[in-house]
C-alpha cells in the first residue's frame, strides 16, 4: 500500500505538469537524525516576495511560483508565506492601487482553495518596503531554522536535493547561504562572482561550489543568517547590491578566503551545473 500511494502522488505530479526523474533522493542521516520530507518540512519556510508588476490582477506569475515548489516534497509540505510589498509613494503606480487590491483578493482565495497554496500565511506591508523590507516583515513569522526564498516570478525548473542540503547546512555550519542559478555555475558567471571553487571545506552531502558573488533569486539560508548579518548590512532597500558590494569589497581587502569565511556563500551543484530557475517576468503575463 506505502509503494501504491508513492506511485499515485508521482503520477499526480506527472499530471500537473512536473518531470519527477530526478525526484528520488536518499535521505540523509546525521548524528542519529533522518533528514527526509517530513523532517525537512519541519526546519524550513517559504518565503515568497510580491509587489504591483504592470500584469496584475493576474495571478498567473505568482501561481507558477507556487506550483514550482511540488517538486520539492519538503517545500509542498512547508509552511509558506507570502509577503505583499505595499505601493511605492515615488512611483507612478498609485493608480495600480485597485488592481493590487483584486490582486490580493485572488490570492487570498486560492489560500482557501488550491493545493499549491495550502499552509500559506498572506502578510500585507502598509508601506513601501522594497525587497529587504518584505523580507523583515516576512520573518517576523519565521520560526524554523532556515528558509526558501524566491520573487513571485521566479520559478523552480528542476528539483534538487533540499533534504541532503539542509542535512548538510546542519552539519556545516560555515554554509550559511546557496542559491539556485538560472545557468550554468561555470564559467558564464565567474565575472560576477569574481571568485568560483568547488574547494568545499568541511562536511556535505551535494555537490557545491565556493562563490564571490550574492543574489536575491532564490536560495536557501539560515534565518540567523539573515537576522544577524544580512539585514545589519542593508541600510537601505536594494539588498543585492548592499550584499554584494559588500562582499567585493571584503575580498578585496583580505582576498577570497577570509571573506568567504565571513560571507558563506554557495552555488547549488558542480560547476557543470546549474539551470535550477528561470524569471518567466511577471511584468508582462
Amino acid at each position: 500500500m506505502k509503494n501504491r500511494c508513492k506511485w499515485v502522488a508521482r503520477i499526480v505530479l506527472v499530471v500537473l505538469g512536473f518531470h519527477l526523474e530526478s525526484m528520488a533522493y536518499e535521505n540523509v542521516v546525521w548524528e542519529g537524525v533522518t533528514y527526509d520530507d517530513r523532517t525537512v518540512a519541519e526546519l524550513i519556510t517559504v518565503i515568497t516576495t510580491t509587489s504591483p508588476l504592470q500584469s496584475i490582477p493576474t495571478t498567473k506569475h505568482l501561481y507558477y511560483a507556487q506550483k514550482s515548489l511540488a517538486q520539492i516534497p519538503a517545500l509542498a509540505l512547508c509552511k509558506k508565506i507570502i509577503a505583499f510589498d505595499d505601493i511605492q509613494p515615488t512611483s507612478n503606480f498609485a493608480y495600480r492601487k485597485r488592481d493590487y487590491d483584486l490582486y490580493k483578493k485572488h490570492i487570498k482565495e486560492l489560500t482557501e482553495t488550491d493545493p499549491y497554496f495550502a499552509n500559506t500565511e498572506l502578510i500585507f506591508l502598509t508601506e513601501w518596503g522594497c525587497l529587504v523590507g518584505a523580507l523583515k516583515e516576512a520573518f517576523k513569522r519565521v520560526k524554523t531554522p532556515f528558509v526558501f526564498i524566491q520573487q513571485h516570478d521566479l520559478l523552480l525548473l528542476k528539483t534538487f536535493d533540499l533534504n541532503a542540503l539542509i542535512a548538510t547546512m546542519v552539519a556545516n555550519p560555515a554554509v550559511r547561504y546557496v542559491t539556485l542559478l538560472p545557468g550554468t555555475n561555470g564559467a558564464g558567471y565567474l565575472p560576477y562572482w569574481k571568485h568560483l571553487d568547488d574547494n568545499i571545506k568541511g562536511v556535505h552531502f551535494v555537490p557545491l561550489c565556493r562563490a564571490g558573488g550574492w543574489t536575491d533569486q532564490c536560495h536557501v539560508a539560515r534565518a540567523d543568517y539573515y537576522r544577524n548579518f544580512v539585514f545589519p548590512r542593508c541600510p537601505g532597500n536594494y539588498m543585492e547590491s548592499h550584499i554584494l558590494h559588500q562582499y567585493w569589497d571584503e575580498i578585496e581587502r583580505n582576498g577570497f578566503e577570509k571573506a568567504h569565511d565571513l560571507f558563506g556563500i554557495y552555488l547549488y551543484g558542480s560547476l557543470e551545473d546549474g539551470f535550477f530557475i528561470t524569471h518567466t517576468n511577471g511584468k508582462y503575463h
